[in-house]
């Protein structure tokens, strides 16, 4: 049986990372992200070996490789690029879309860092020499690049094709060579030169909006990375100024940076404990539509506000996507982490949802029960140390 929707979104229980498998109306599959670990040292999901599992592998050459037509990466942190090394090893990748940012710190990278860059510029010259013929690099060779940055006036940049080049405020027309525009629309939110070229890492990420379409059905998706708060503002003031209202409406949002409250709560003193909610969660609140559903990817272990420097995920932050949403409609990735066995959150086009609120209602009564807790209604399990409920 397969693990990933007919065509929706399906967010794998990575812990405190990301690993988003979209899969459109005709078949295209989508990978944002892939971190990935061993299930002999935890229980999050192997997800490049569960991923080839769904990939077709009979490629037009006749030799057998999981075959990815479409790998974006919203950053090079560990966490959202562990798996590459399997991924570049193991699959064909038919094309690549990243921002800029490795290329602008090329003398200050992570291993997994230098292995991304290495790929993309191996793809990117193959690009250059492609259109030098007329032509796309091949399957497997194949990159688009997002965002702007001076590094594009430099040596090597100079002949790659400018219709590989998507900026903030577009839509990314081709994937993988074709026109799937009537079944999903990517839009690209950010990066921002400025955040592209310096500052936080984190505030470079690729931010995307999703549309899929599929007889008269359609649901937006927001993917933001590990954004925080003022540029996700950014991003809903510049839209909203250059008429692209419909492009911050969302039916699914990915909590931005597992949970973190810097996406959506500010501080008004310098007391750490000090918070209050910024404007992005106002604006998330403003543009969500009925029925929305909120993925939190994190391990679970919530910490207060008072814990100062903590990892994310944050209570005050699921707190905050709970009362936009309701308990019940905030997926929690870790609760399906089952290492070999782990399902990832699915939200279907269709409107077939795993896990259901039927498998999620008996699974929370069934630990409870192990557990000695009287669960009461609209309880959620919070998977950490102590496996309490909240």
């Amino acid at each position: 049986m397969s693990r990933l929707p007919k065509s929706g979104i399906a967010c794998w229980p990575v812990g405190n990372g990301d690993a988003i498998t979209l899969v459109a109306p005709d078949g295209l599959i989508l990978q944002f992200d892939i971190d990935h670990s061993s299930s002999e040292d935890n229980d999050w999901a192997p997800v490049v070996d569960l991923m080839a599992q769904e990939l077709q592998e009979v490629l037009h050459d006749g030799t057998t490789k999981p075959e990815l037509p479409i790998l974006l990466i919203s950053h090079h942190d560990e966490d959202h690029v562990r798996g590459i090394t399997r991924v570049f090893d193991e699959w064909r990748v038919n094309e690549l879309i990243i921002t800029l940012r490795c290329f602008v710190e090329e003398d200050d990278l992570t291993e997994l860092g230098e292995e991304l860059l290495a790929e993309a510029k191996r793809r990117r010259d193959a690009e250059v020499t492609a259109a030098a013929a007329g032509k796309r690099a091949e399957r497997g060779d194949r990159l688009q690049i997002v965002g702007y940055a001076d590094v594009l006036e430099t040596e090597g940049w100079e002949e790659f094709p400018e219709e590989l080049l998507t900026v903030p405020g577009r839509e990314i027309d081709l994937l993988d060579g074709e026109d799937h525009s009537s079944s999903i629309e990517l839009f690209v939110q950010s990066p921002f030169r400025d955040d592209t070229e310096s500052g936080e890492r984190n505030d470079s990420c690729l931010g995307l909006h999703v549309t899929m379409k599929d007889s008269g059905i359609e649901k937006r998706f927001l993917l933001l990375g590990d954004l925080e708060h003022s540029t996700i503002e950014a991003i809903f003031e510049r839209s909203i100024a250059s008429g692209n209202e419909d492009r911050l409406e969302w039916d699914v949002l990915v909590a931005p940076h597992h949970c973190s409250r810097h996406a959506v709560r500010t501080q008004t003193e310098d007391e750490w404990e000090d918070w209050v909610d910024a404007p992005a969660a106002d604006y998330f609140r403003q543009y969500q539509r009925p029925d929305a559903v909120i993925l939190v990817s994190s391990d679970g272990n919530y910490t207060p506000p008072s814990t100062k420097g903590a990892n994310p995920p944050h209570f005050d932050a699921c707190a905050v996507y709970e009362g936009m949403v309701g308990k019940t409609s905030l997926y929690n990735t870790h609760d399906e982490a089952n290492g070999e066995d782990s399902y990832p959150v699915s939200i279907g086009l269709d409107g077939n949802n795993m896990p259901t609120p039927e498998d999620r209602a008996k699974r929370m009564s069934e630990t409870a029960a192990s557990l000695g807790v009287t669960l009461r209604s609209g309880d959620r399990q919070i998977k950490g140390a102590d496996r309490k409920f909240a």
